[in-house]
């Protein structure tokens, strides 16, 4: 569901403010093919994963390769699905750090003590900003591959 928030500035990042409230160590991405932005909530019961659209940008439809079929015609999620979440989980490398430096999240992740939180902030830039809650399909998350193992 879309809602108009209040938005503050952390760190040059344009943030609703009540996931801003909710986020400790956020990482910021560096480009395409990266999670835009990723947090852990302060009762580190949620990872939260952020694509950041500002003005008219949307989700990517074409999105990222996550494979070829067998005759390697190349697979593509789309931004926002469950397989291009998985993808990102595996293969981001703000993640990956995320995952060296922090295994406890992995572990958290793993036995189901810290869930994923998959949402949309969009900024259309006359400072306000709606989020969605991207639907992750619990029967295609694999967790099983994250942290190396």
């Amino acid at each position: 569901m879309w809602s108009a928030r209040r938005v503050v500035i952390i760190d040059d990042t344009v943030w609703p403010e009540d996931i801003a409230d909710n986020l400790t160590g956020t990482v910021q991405a560096a480009g395409a093919n990266t999670v835009d932005v990723v947090g852990l909530s302060q009762d580190d019961t949620r990872l939260i994963i952020v694509e950041a659209k500002g003005g008219g940008s949307t989700l990517s439809t074409s999105g990222r390769e996550i494979g070829k079929d067998a005759a390697g015609v190349s697979i593509r999620a789309a931004q926002g699905s469950t397989d291009y979440l998985n993808s990102l989980l595996t293969e981001d490398k703000n993640l990956q750090a995320l995952w060296r430096e922090r295994p406890d999240i992995v572990e958290g992740l793993k036995n189901h003590t810290i869930t994923i939180e998959y949402d949309l902030v969009t900024a259309p830039g006359d400072g306000t900003s709606t989020i969605t809650n991207l639907i992750i399909d619990p029967s295609k998350l694999d967790l099983g591959a994250i942290g190396g193992g």
